[in-house]
């Protein structure tokens, strides 16, 4: 394989990666990567990634209901708390950094009510483990997740002067990866590979969303459907490929 090419995977996949992928998942690619029949393949399998996102969007009816409440709701707030609305902060600044470096997790409350007081915060994300093991941990089952958000949700309901609830998101790129227990799959370059668009809907996609709500989540970030430009970029494996069709 040329990486001068138009071929869909010139970044060089590497073979361990493919026979990784392919062998998990008992898939075989019947045809060559130099030949038109993997295109048409690897759309059908990015294709059912965007999938998921159209039916759920398709399959919550609109209630007018919401429409009016938001719509009631809007006006009565400050600019202060409609930019508090679209400000997430990550969940790093909350912890007690005293305890952390002790290996310790405990919730900063006055932190947490600072944000939420004075800039209306509307939502927080991430894991508190981006940064590596906290202690001898590397991660929260699905209980501990609900726990640990629900505590969230409370206090800045407590703390706010509105009756606006904060949410709370997390990145579940190829399976609910910061959930204990949670099935895991390959990142979008590596489902892409598999040439499975089954695969790519039931795993990436449906999966992935019900592990992390589960977990409590609100805020799922994905599927992430980017198009890898630079092969350089140190998360290209989210993409699914440099062809755009």
């Amino acid at each position: 394989m040329s990486c001068k090419g138009s071929v869909a995977f010139c970044v060089c996949l590497p073979v361990a990666i493919l026979c990784l992928v392919v062998g998990a998942y008992g898939g075989t690619i019947q045809c060559e990567l130099n030949d038109g029949r993997c295109f048409n393949l690897l759309g059908d399998t990015v294709g059912h990634m965007a999938t998921v996102v159209k039916e759920i969007d398709e399959n919550i009816p609109r209630s007018p209901q919401y429409s009016d409440f938001v719509r009631s709701i809007v006006p009565t707030l400050s600019l202060r708390e409609k930019i508090g609305q679209m400000t997430q902060l990550d969940v790093s600044v909350l912890w007690n950094q005293t305890d952390l470096q002790n290996g310790i997790l405990s919730l900063n409350r006055t932190a947490l009510e600072y944000g939420i007081r004075t800039y209306g915060v509307g939502s927080y994300l991430n894991t508190p483990f981006a940064g590596g093991p906290v202690g001898d941990k590397s991660g929260w089952t699905a209980r501990e997740w609900i726990s640990f958000i629900t505590e969230l949700k409370q206090l800045a309901i407590q703390y706010s002067n509105s009756s606006l609830p904060i949410i709370y998101g997390l990145d579940s790129v190829h399976g609910a990866n910061y959930v204990y227990g949670a099935a895991i799959f390959p990142h979008n370059i590596g489902t892409a590979a598999t040439f499975d668009p089954e695969l790519a809907k039931n795993g990436s996609g449906t999966i992935a969303a019900r592990d992390t709500r589960l977990s409590g989540m609100s805020w799922q970030f994905s599927p992430v459907l980017g198009i890898g430009v630079n092969p350089l970029w140190s998360r290209f494996y989210e993409t699914a490929s440099k062809r755009r069709e």
